[in-house]
């Protein structure tokens, strides 16, 4: 069982995850963004201004808007994504940010790039890793463990504070699985 500190976001009628062989399987679900329904999310309360958040992820998104990854979450309308997508047939890797209600459900895109695995499938991982300083928020893969690309640096997480987002619980960061509509 995972500990008491990961949280998910709602009630589920059923755990959204099992562990099998040392890692968590997260089933793939709801996306962020609509309040009526549980999105498939585990995490953590981010507990420190200065922090860094990594994970090994084995997925292939099968249809356009299914993804999966790290999400750092203040709302439903407040979040940021960062793991591997399909966009137009293609695995992409992606950062996204959904700022406001006014904001797509799946966030603005703001750095992305093909992703190209050597042997075409999801048996290999992609690592992914968010560095937060602050406000200040970095986002690096790997296809390989320890040869880390910088997909974005400096990026402006702000607005996942509870000062301009609203709420009271503070930043969430964690694991997700979309399967889109």
């Amino acid at each position: 069982k995972l500990g008491l500190g990961w949280m998910s976001v709602r009630i589920p009628a059923t755990e959204p995850y099992t562990l099998e062989h040392g890692g968590l399987v997260l089933k793939a679900g709801e996306g962020i963004g609509d309040i009526h329904h549980v999105p498939a999310f585990i995490g953590r309360k981010q507990a420190h201004a200065v922090a860094t958040v990594s994970t090994a992820l084995r997925y292939t998104a099968d249809h356009d808007g299914d993804r999966a990854g790290l999400v750092a979450m203040q709302s439903d309308d407040a979040y940021l994504f960062f793991g591997v997508q399909r966009a137009r047939g293609r695995q992409v890797l992606t950062l996204s940010a959904r700022k406001t209600a006014q904001d797509p459900r799946q966030g603005r895109v703001l750095a992305s790039v093909p992703l190209a695995r050597q042997d075409g499938s999801a048996a290999r991982p992609v690592y992914l890793k968010l560095s937060i300083d602050g406000g200040v928020l970095g986002a690096a893969y790997a296809l390989r463990k320890d040869q880390w690309n910088s997909l974005a640096a400096g990026v402006d997480a702000t607005f996942l504070s509870t000062k301009l987002a609203g709420g009271f619980v503070g930043t969430v960061i964690g694991l997700y699985n979309e399967q889109a509509p």
